[in-house]
């Protein structure tokens, strides 16, 4: 007698194939896979000391890496400048050594990008990072 119309026997592998494209396939997960790992996410910190006069302690950072600070992101208009007309948004990686890259942008996500691409150059060549 054919088991054509008979429901299919529990499969414990099926059930976990299908199990598994599931979670795989959801957007939730791919978003996780795309964070980067612990040890090479940057943190922006506003800074807790004061700067200089006259430069906007709200929009100060410190960067931090594993807890350390690595660079500074800072928002100043410079008037009579090199810097003047480069955009109001800059930043500076530094290392043990003192400063070693620095930047400005129009926007704080155009400085930070600047920086991390500065951070991940200096991260394929192994140099030591730490102010």
């Amino acid at each position: 007698m054919p088991a054509t119309d008979a429901p299919a026997r529990p499969s414990p592998w099926r059930d976990l194939k299908e199990g598994l494209a599931y979670v795989w396939n959801t957007p939730l997960l791919r978003a996780v896979m795309c964070i980067s790992p612990r040890d090479k996410r940057l943190y922006l910190r506003r800074a807790d000391h004061p700067r200089r006069p006259g430069l906007d302690q709200q929009n100060d950072y410190d960067i931090i890496w594993r807890g350390k600070q690595v660079g500074r992101i800072w928002r100043y208009e410079y008037p009579n400048h090199p810097w003047t007309g480069l955009g109001p948004w800059h930043w500076r990686r530094c290392n043990e050594r003192g400063r070693d890259a620095e930047g400005h942008g129009p926007t704080l996500e155009a400085v930070m990008a600047d920086f991390r691409r500065a951070w991940d150059a200096v991260q394929k060549r192994g140099a030591a990072n730490e102010c």
